[in-house]
């Protein structure tokens, strides 16, 4: 069962999304099978999403390539986007 305003975390092939089910979507989708649905349609938006990847390993960074760079970690101005978690970083 989800409540209202609880925050959802998913995570699918290393990609993590966070969004949080309010008041509004609720009343909008009574049911469970209509709310499954509307979180489904969001995770379908996020995935067509473009994320960086790490200039050291390669891996999929959570930052979008329209992520402005003062929000990110692990930024390297003029290199690119680091590993957001260093310690897991694969060179």
């Amino acid at each position: 069962m989800i409540y209202k305003n609880e925050h959802l975390l998913l995570v699918y092939n290393n990609r993590i999304m966070k969004f949080t089910v309010t008041d509004e979507d609720i009343k909008n989708y009574p049911n469970d099978y209509d709310l499954g649905n509307f979180i489904r349609m969001k995770y379908y938006e996020h995935s067509k999403l473009k994320f960086d990847k790490c200039i050291k390993c390669g891996k999929e960074s959570p930052y979008t390539e329209d992520t402005h760079i003062d929000l990110r970690h692990g930024y390297i101005q003029g290199v690119g986007q680091g590993c957001f978690q260093e310690k897991n970083c694969e060179e």
